[in-house]
């Protein structure tokens, strides 16, 4: 739906002073940032792209769309730093609905909301109430206010990555950890079972790490674990999901690989294991890691997570305990 109003936007403050630009931080202002700007009005389109373009300081590389279809294709291509959208799409589509349909993808951004209608009230919270930075009248964006905002939307989202990611990350070997590999995997899940694609999944268990603390202390159990993490994600496909999930234990998604596919994986990590042993000052020490395989195309690919990790740890244990 096209609103009703033709209003085009302004920028007002022509008297503005250079106090008046708010400067980006140098963790923004050293590095591109990619914003997308999405209005089905060319001559919007064009004032915001010109008012993108002069924001002092920062590096912006500015992508346009004119469609919700061609601005979620765009997003799909490659991530942005920011998404500024009008409210009121073609074909009766909103912003509303092109932010919630990226909240599904891996690269989250931040959304400011545009409008040429300062009585909808309604919609403008109803945009913040789904989770939009902000929300801009058109008539009535005042450079500094419009420098501001982007400034404040694109740091913001620049720190809750960081801490999000820090929050998915196991610091010790670098992998994700169990958070992490549930928000990835899910989506592998989601992807394989709509698109009836294989998925397997490894469940790695250290055999005898307990030993290894035992007789050389927890630094070269912390070595082991992250020898054991360099090894394996050495052998790893770039689509292929490696996580630690808690003290020796470890799981590897695969997209795309049957179980019998994932088994040549494991032969590889036990041959990399006995071709590289640890070595821990003047001591070497053998690994060896008991694995257990799943996959979903036992169920018509349309099994959960969970059943698929069940499945692999149940797996694991019975091939542990036959050693």
């Amino acid at each position: 739906m096209t609103a009703p109003d033709d209003r085009r936007l302004t920028l007002v403050d022509p008297k503005r002073r250079r106090s008046d630009e708010p400067s980006f931080s140098d963790s923004v202002r050293t590095r591109e940032l990619k914003v997308l700007v999405v209005d089905d009005n060319r001559a919007d389109l064009y004032l915001l792209r010109g008012a993108l373009e002069g924001v002092p300081e920062a590096k912006l590389r500015v992508s346009e769309a004119t469609s919700y279809e061609g601005a979620l294709a765009r997003i799909k291509e490659e991530p942005f730093n920011l998404c500024i959208c009008d409210i009121w799409l073609s074909n009766g589509r909103t912003g509303i609905d092109l932010y919630k349909a990226t909240r599904g993808l891996p690269c989250l951004m931040p959304f400011i909301a545009v409008t040429g209608h300062s009585e909808e009230d309604e919609v403008a919270n109803a945009c913040l109430r789904v989770g939009f930075d902000d929300v801009l009248i058109k008539n009535d964006l005042k450079r500094a206010n419009f420098y501001r905002i982007v400034r404040n939307s694109v740091l913001r989202n620049s720190y809750s990555r960081v801490l999000f990611e820090k929050s998915e990350v196991d610091e010790l070997t670098g992998l994700i950890n169990h958070r992490g590999m549930l928000v990835r995997l899910n989506a592998e899940r989601d992807r394989a079972a709509r698109q009836r694609m294989a998925l397997s999944i490894l469940y790695l268990d250290l055999n005898d790490f307990k030993k290894i603390n035992d007789a050389w202390g927890h630094s070269a159990g912390d070595l082991a674990l992250v020898h054991f993490a360099k090894l394996v994600r050495a052998l790893l496909r770039c689509s292929d999901v490696f996580a630690r999930i808690g003290g020796d234990e470890f799981i590897v998604g695969m997209p795309a690989t049957t179980a019998r596919e994932a088994k040549e994986l494991e032969q590889r990590i036990g041959q990399a294991l006995a071709a590289t042993p640890l070595r821990f000052n003047e001591h070497v020490i053998p690994m060896t890691v008991s694995v257990g395989i799943s996959d979903n195309t036992t169920a018509d690919y349309q099994c959960s997570l969970s059943d698929l990790v069940e499945r692999a740890d149940a797996d694991m244990y019975s091939n542990k305990k036959g050693i």
